[in-house]
């Protein structure tokens, strides 16, 4: 009877033990099922985060893949010691927004409308300042070479056309008129801008003659080398004022918003 009791004992407690084996087993199946399937959706939530960084990336570089400057001797920097205003451009849009490349296309002296022979740089913002050296007949005649550079690119829309910034208010005014008919908000009437933020942007004092110069509305002497090129401090204000306008047009709006976006993931 003891024995058959010592049996009766073993088979339960054998029985308990499967019975613990078999539950903890399936619990373990369990968690390891639902393990997996978190790791499945976290893999899955990864891989459309990588996907959407990919994209945005995308969207943000084909939105403004590059900037190029057209022009003569005065978007080569002549006189700049090396500053030109695509170089300070470049380096206002890269500490304030991205890192977009400004190319730098200029042609020593005249030539203005052999500057256009390229489709290299489609779908580029592109800046024209032609003029300053002459080149041209008449107001309309330097107004068709620009739009020649700018309909390189008609799929763009997106440009800025630079005044001369040479000669007085009362000289230079039928050609800023003509200029800004032809190219509105897109156009930048350096000379006046140069008059009316020069001094304030360089942190200069004004001379007499710079004075003087303000009063006819023409580029005080102190940020020129010459009767037309500027000097470091003038090139930096036209890039100033490049920028200014790029921020003004909305130029900057999708590149800013898709790094917000990226930001957030």
């Amino acid at each position: 009877m003891k024995k058959r009791y010592q049996y009766l004992m073993l088979a339960l407690l054998t029985v308990l033990v499967l019975i613990v084996i078999y539950t903890g087993d399936k619990k373990t199946r369990a968690e390891q099922i639902e393990f997996q399937k978190i790791a499945i959706e976290y893999n899955n939530a990864q891989e459309e985060r990588r996907l959407k960084i990919e994209e945005l990336e995308q969207a943000i570089k084909s939105d403004i893949p590059g900037i190029v400057a057209y022009g003569d001797s005065l978007t080569a920097g002549a006189g700049g010691d090396g500053v030109t205003y695509s170089g300070v451009l470049q380096d206002l849009i890269g500490d304030s927004i991205y890192k977009i490349p400004v190319v730098n296309r200029d042609v020593g002296g005249e030539g203005n409308v052999e500057i256009a022979n390229t489709s290299e740089f489609n779908n580029y913002i592109p800046i024209v300042f032609i003029g300053e050296n002459g080149g041209y007949v008449d107001n309309e005649d330097l107004i068709n070479q620009i739009n020649t550079i700018l309909n390189m690119d008609k799929l763009n829309d997106k440009f800025i056309v630079l005044g001369l910034t040479s000669g007085t208010s009362a000289s230079r005014l039928d050609l800023e008129q003509a200029m800004e008919s032809a190219f509105g908000d897109r156009y930048i009437n350096l000379r006046d801008y140069i008059v009316q933020n020069g001094f304030k942007q360089s942190k200069l004092v004004a001379t007499n003659e710079d004075l003087a110069a303000i009063k006819d509305g023409s580029v005080p002497p102190s940020l020129l080398v010459d009767a037309s090129q500027l000097n470091a401090y003038g090139y930096t204000i036209i890039g100033n004022a490049i920028y200014e306008r790029m921020n003004k047009l909305g130029y900057f709006e999708n590149i800013l918003k898709n790094l917000a976006e990226l930001k957030a993931l």
